[in-house]
């Protein structure tokens, strides 16, 4: 959110990582339904697969944060 930018980035970059924020929610707004309609029009394929595509994405973000370098406040 943007509080969490705003605490984590110098005042001077946070218009950059607000817009990125942006571009990325944005993205995923549009793009979350049109995979699941794919997900759910694919023959063999109903609804539940739609819960299914997001292991995926959680397992890479766990990877990330777990590697991501921790700082101290």
């Amino acid at each position: 959110t943007n509080a969490l930018v705003a605490g984590l980035v110098p005042a001077r970059r946070r218009g950059l990582y607000t817009g990125w924020f942006g571009v990325a929610f944005g993205t995923a707004s549009v793009a979350g339904p049109l995979v699941g309609g794919l997900f759910v029009g694919l023959p063999g394929l109903g609804w539940r697969w739609c819960f299914l595509g997001v292991v995926p994405v959680a397992l890479a973000a766990a990877l990330l944060v777990r590697l991501a370098p921790h700082r101290a406040p």
